[in-house]
């Protein structure tokens, strides 16, 4: 090996995703990597580590290194800068208890000056954590004001304030400690941040012979069955099929907590396990008899259960440890319902929790619920409260109608010295049931009003009114919607900034408001009832399921533009992929007894993926923090650029307002006399459905087109699935993502790599 050969700065790759990926596999030293024209061993990379550019003796750490409590992992942090504003890079190293390097790291961030280096370099280390570790951690670097940011003892400034957002995000539900060191004790962190300055020499000219989404997070998929539960790998899939990477395991329930770290398996009546997502490892396993609800915290701390009553003085309602097995809180219970359960609620961060009892909304310490009920706020008549998610700083609580008085809806802070009034109040009179959606931030608040009987007789299902309130008192009434009817489905996007409605008598009516209820986008008409954003805000996707034929339409928020249009008859779930470019339908029993399976959509509405089952209860994507999968714009380029269908009939129209109604059908002859009651019932169908009712009878010529037409997508078809591979192989177009980052994650190879004099603790 040439000692000036392009590889000689590469620190050391032994961290496995997939197999032919460019990372190796656990534990692997014999394991070798195809790179450039040859085959590099480990040793051969140590060897050009030691013989690289950095000639200066190291300065041995004389501050003492204290290591993270037993069970936790350390973060040692780093970034490095060729000027102010220049190449920059960072580098990082996870250690356990026992000063073990359990993963390290080092890669390009671009052109940064040396603070926004900084800041990239604690959001690709929280990043590289969540993609390849589970845990609690504790956090050090050198940077006095980038780690007061993350302790939030001050304010970022204003142009930071995007990335500090993402970095609270992955951190809140890890992070128990941020530290600041003297740098001499960061040295290894130091030291990996140099290499990472380097390799952005690495994505120019050079021959990667590698697939770019190798190295991406994984998306992961449960299926279960009658016999049991399974989890495959998500797209893009490997050969067009998805592998299983958890073979069935028999179970009557499973789902996963809110971050996905967890997966809660109900094995039969009186047996529950809990599974780590990460490494499908069985945690813990409960034996409660007759249990009849359960569910996870949302970072999967606890497990709540419930079970019905013999005795008042049973207390039925238990909180318990996942890890050590005990209960830390019990409370009776008397009834269960879809709007008391879970009966409590936490935070997203499991900072807040709270249940609802008679008269009054009941607070605890999450951190140790021994403590049992801290505080009380007195709200009488409450029968449904909402906690908000992120962060848990508000509560929402409803007050049905009573005695002639208006129900209401009042927002109250969840700290108790501001507890004393309601910092916002909606009342209303014809309101037996309500939906509150928090958003983003916990600065506003959608109330859904739902009555059992509409008294203008327009409706046999009742009437529904959408409200808005702020928390900070800004806004208290009715969203102004353009159409009359009910409301069938409300959603934030991502960033709490904006939301859709469906709305209005079929065809419904879609809307995009801001967070003043300025209406932003209006998405046209058509058979839909449901709403889906995209994880990253980016796209939308309006549907038509439950009793609808499943029209859908995809949507690009940022573009304005209607991306493409498909039907998923016949569907009872759907959602979005964590990282926004996969949306996956569901039929399943026992709502549908027959044509069970799933549907995967590309963003743009194209069908990527259909399997059928026989019989299948369930179909989720596993949970993850979309900001672990970068830039959506970046992930769209990694899977290539797909056609949009329909794209001439798209760009004829103007976005803001496209009709979602189907074309309509040529002239045709006269036909055959139809009475008018059945001319009448037709007409009914088109005004319902927003389409064409009953097909006719087609002229030759339309006939033909029509052939035609189908002939030319099915060769555009095949054109596509000719194409040549759809993943670029230069590293570049993933900047400030995970492709470029070089890892270490055994002792043994870390050893080699990082000199013994920056190893020195004493």
């Amino acid at each position: 090996m040439e000692r000036h050969a392009p590889w000689r700065k590469i620190v050391v790759t032994n961290l496995g995703v997939e197999e032919d990926s460019w990372i190796m596999g656990w534990n692997s030293p014999s394991t070798y990597q195809l790179f450039g024209d040859a085959f590099i061993s480990i040793s051969q990379f140590s060897n050009c580590i030691l013989d690289g550019h950095h000639s200066r003796p190291a300065t041995p750490i004389t501050t003492p290194w204290l290591p993270p409590l037993v069970g936790r992992l350390k973060l040692n942090l780093d970034d490095s800068s060729l000027g102010n504003l220049g190449p920059a890079g960072n580098g990082g190293v996870f250690l356990n208890a026992d000063d073990q390097i359990v993963l390290a790291y080092a890669g390009p961030l671009g052109t940064d000056d040396s603070t926004l280096a900084e800041v990239n370099g604690v959001l690709q280390g929280m990043r590289i954590f969540h993609t390849h570790l589970v845990g609690e951690l504790k956090v050090e670097g050198d940077s006095k004001n980038v780690i007061g940011w993350c302790r939030q003892t001050s304010a970022p400034p204003w142009r930071f304030v995007y990335l500090f957002r993402d970095i609270f995000s992955l951190s809140t539900s890890c992070v128990h400690e941020w530290s600041c060191i003297p740098r001499v004790a960061n040295s290894i962190a130091d030291f990996l941040a140099k290499e990472g300055v380097h390799l952005i020499d690495l994505s120019k000219g050079s021959k990667l012979l590698m697939s770019a989404m190798g190295t991406l997070p994984s998306l992961e998929i449960l299926a279960r069955e009658p016999e049991g539960f399974s989890i495959w790998s998500g797209p893009p899939f490997q050969n067009g099929q998805p592998s299983v990477k958890k073979e069935r395991v028999s179970c009557t329930s499973a789902k996963y907590c809110e971050n996905g770290s967890r997966l809660l398996v109900m094995k039969n009546d009186s047996t529950i396990s809990i599974y780590d997502s990460h490494n499908s490892a069985e945690i813990k396993s409960f034996e409660i008899p007759s249990v009849q609800a359960t569910t996870l915290s949302p970072l999967g701390t606890y497990l709540l259960t419930f079970q019905k009553a013999s005795t008042p003085q049973e207390k039925n309602i238990t909180l318990w440890n996942v890890l050590s097995g005990t209960a830390v809180y019990q409370q009776f219970q008397k009834n269960m319902t879809k709007t008391t359960w879970p009966s409590i609620q936490f935070s997203s961060d499991e900072a807040v929790a709270c249940r609802l009892a008679t008269n009054e909304i009941q607070f605890f310490d999450a951190a140790d619920f021994s403590k049992g009920v801290i505080y009380k706020l007195r709200v009488p008549g409450v029968a449904a409260i909402e906690l908000s998610k992120s962060p848990g700083s508000h509560v929402a609580a409803f007050v049905a109608e009573s005695k002639g008085i208006p129900a209401s809806v009042q927002i109250f802070s969840s700290a108790k010295e501001l507890q004393a009034q309601p910092l916002a109040r909606r009342s209303f009179f014809r309101c037996s049931t309500v939906q509150l959606h928090w958003n983003l931030g916990a600065s506003g608040l959608l109330s859904v009003a739902q009555s059992d009987v509409d008294k203008t007789n327009q409706s046999y299902y009742g009437e529904s009114k959408l409200n808005y309130l702020t928390t900070d008192g800004t806004h208290e009434g009715l969203v102004p919607l353009r159409k009359d009817g009910p409301i069938h489905d409300v959603q934030w996007s991502s960033s709490g900034s904006e939301f859709a409605v469906v709305y209005g008598f079929m065809p419904a009516k879609a809307t995009v408001f801001d967070k003043k209820c300025n209406p932003l986008l209006e998405l046209g008409t058509g058979p839909y009832n449901t709403v889906r954003w995209n994880p990253k805000g980016k796209f939308l996707c309006l549907a038509g399921f439950g009793n609808l034929p499943g029209d859908m339409a995809f949507w690009d928020y940022s573009e304005k533009k209607l991306l493409g249009t498909t039907k998923a008859e016949c569907s009872v779930t759907s959602e979005w992929s964590p990282n926004g470019l996969y949306f996956m339908t569901a039929t399943t029993a026992p709502r549908l007894q027959v044509d069970n399976g799933i549907k995967i959509f590309h963003y743009n509405g194209s069908l990527y993926f259909k399997k059928m089952f026989n019989k299948l209860y369930q179909a989720d994507w596993k949970p993850a923090a979309s900001e672990i999968f970068g830039d959506i714009n970046e992930l769209i380029k990694a899977v290539g650029t797909l056609k949009i269908e329909d794209s001439k009939q798209v760009q004829g129209s103007k976005p803001s307002q496209a009709s979602m109604k189907t074309a309509s059908t040529p002239v045709q002859k006269p036909s055959a006399y139809r009475p008018p009651h059945v001319k009448q019932a037709v007409s009914v169908q088109q005004e319902l459905l927003g389409g064409s009712g009953a097909s006719e009878e087609m002229s030759k010529n339309a006939l033909r087109n029509k052939k035609r037409r189908e002939k030319q997508k099915e060769k555009k078809a095949a054109d596509a699935a000719a194409a040549p591979d759809m993943f670029p192989t230069n590293s570049s177009t993933f900047s400030k993502d995970l492709t470029e980052y070089y890892y270490i994650d055994t002792a043994e190879v870390a050893d080699k790599a990082i000199p013994s004099a920056l190893k020195t603790r004493c």
